[in-house]
Parts: C-alpha cells; sequence; structure tokens
C-alpha cells in the first residue's frame, strides 16, 4: 500500500464570510490554487490512500470545512483527515455584526467535531486496517490527546506487527524538543508539542510503533528515537507572500519499505 500524507493545507473557501479575516490571513486564502495543484500531482502519484495530518482549513466555516472536502474528493483517491488545531479554530460574530478574535481550539472541539461530523468528516481516534499494517490516527489538535487514548492504543497495538501514527501535533519527547528548538529558537513548546500529554511515547508508542508523521510546525524534519522514525512535514501547499521553511511538499509512503519520496509543487 502506498500512503500519500499531506499536512497544514489551510484552505480557505472563496465563499467564506469572515471577509474581515481574509487580508490578515492572505497568505494562506490566496494559496488554495497550489493545494489543488498539489493534489494534481497526487492524482498521477496515484497512491492508495491519502492521510491529511491536521490544520485542511485555516479556521472553521461550514464553507470552509466544506470547499476543503471537494478540494479532497477531487482525488477520487479515498482519504482520511486527523484534525488539526485550525480545524477546531473559529471566529465569534458579534451581535452587531462585527467579527471578534478567533477562539481557542480547546473551547471549541467538541462543537466543531460534532459539525465535522455532520459532513461525513470522522476526526476521532482509530485505526485503519491497512492488511499486514494499522494506521493509527491520533487527534492531538489541542496539544494534548483525547481522554482514553492510552486504552486504546494499549489494546490497538498489540493486532499488528507494523504500526504507523498519524497526528498533527509533534510528541512531547526532549530530542523533538531539541529539533524545534534548533530550527526555531523562540517556539512555544506548550503549543508545539503534546504538552498534554508527555507520557504518549513513553507508555504507549516506544518499541511498537515504527513510524510517526506529524505537521503543526510549517517545517519539515526527521528524527529516530530508538526503534522510531519521526517525520515532520511542512505545508503541502504554497503560501502566497510569506516564506516557511518547507513549503508546497507531500509525502508518499510505501509500506514494502521503500525509501519515502517526497512531492514536491
Amino acid at each position: 500500500m502506498r500512503i500519500a500524507i499531506l499536512s497544514d493545507l489551510h484552505l480557505v473557501s472563496p465563499s467564506d464570510p469572515f471577509k474581515e479575516v481574509h487580508a490578515e490571513r492572505a497568505h494562506f486564502v490566496s494559496a488554495w490554487p497550489s493545494a489543488q495543484r498539489m493534489c494534481a500531482k497526487l492524482r498521477e502519484a496515484a497512491p492508495d490512500l491519502v492521510i491529511s495530518i491536521g490544520d485542511l482549513v485555516d479556521w472553521y466555516s461550514d464553507e470552509n470545512r466544506d470547499f476543503a472536502i471537494g478540494i479532497l474528493n477531487e482525488l477520487k483517491i479515498p482519504w482520511h483527515v486527523t484534525p488539526g488545531n485550525h480545524d477546531f479554530q473559529m471566529y465569534p460574530r458579534h451581535a452587531d455584526g462585527t467579527v471578534g478574535d478567533h477562539l481557542p481550539a480547546r473551547d471549541c472541539e467538541e462543537e466543531l467535531t460534532h459539525r465535522w461530523h455532520a459532513a461525513g468528516i470522522e476526526l476521532g481516534n482509530r485505526m485503519i486496517d491497512a492488511g499486514n499494517a494499522a494506521l493509527l490516527l491520533v487527534n492531538s489538535a489541542c496539544s494534548t490527546v483525547p481522554e482514553g487514548t492510552r486504552e486504546w492504543l494499549n489494546e490497538t497495538l498489540g493486532q499488528h506487527s507494523n504500526n504507523l501514527l498519524f497526528t498533527h501535533t509533534p510528541l512531547d519527547i526532549p530530542s523533538i524538543r531539541r529539533f524545534i528548538l534548533s530550527v526555531d529558537p523562540d517556539r512555544d513548546l506548550n503549543k508545539y508539542v503534546q504538552s498534554g500529554a508527555p507520557w504518549l511515547f513513553t507508555d504507549c508508542l516506544r518499541g511498537r510503533v515504527q513510524n510517526i508523521f506529524s505537521g503543526h510546525l510549517h517545517f519539515g524534519g526527521q528524527l529516530c528515537v530508538d526503534s522510531t522514525t519521526m517525520y515532520f512535514l511542512g505545508l503541502s501547499i504554497a503560501a502566497s507572500g510569506r516564506e516557511y521553511r518547507d513549503m508546497g511538499q507531500a509525502m508518499i509512503f510505501d509500506l514494502d519499505g521503500s525509501k519515502p519520496q517526497v512531492i514536491s509543487l
């Protein structure tokens, strides 16, 4: 099985009603054509499955949600999503019609999970059986994991010898903290690692998961920790007017053990 992994598309629909936000987020508002170009490249690569590891939209609105779903449906390839913080972020509109500052993802997660689900999109922890491998999708959108994740992983990880984990926020272990700070010394590690679940690797994943894929950082990289290879993906779109170290890239990962392939715009 060949899996295409997308990260941090930050899609904004031209029909999104929060026009007051568009100027501030113009680097993503104008980037959606690059997502369509990336999808065209993925169709040519013809993977068996596509997994988006979070921040599918730049903020939640029904219009952004449906726009993102439409773009991924254009792939004509089965796809799944694990959520990022922006997928649970929304802007309040006050009684006078003005738009306030965005609400924290943790305050909106429950409501917006239902609204994604109403459109047929599952965002909770789940396992995809890939025959000889388990693909584990873990919700880390709020820099932690849902209640019950430890028990679910301990039960699920015994079912396959080859386990791959897909999540938005990188794990909270010392080597990942050092890696992030080596690229960006000012990065807030309370937000950019799973600071609410520092036990996850040691208690559940060490020696049991062969590959872990995460995004959120807006730059790429790779680390080997014990027997686990950790891949950090940059943006899968080309932001306009703002520079990121790694953008316009997706990864093709083959379960047969071939070297991962990077697809670039």
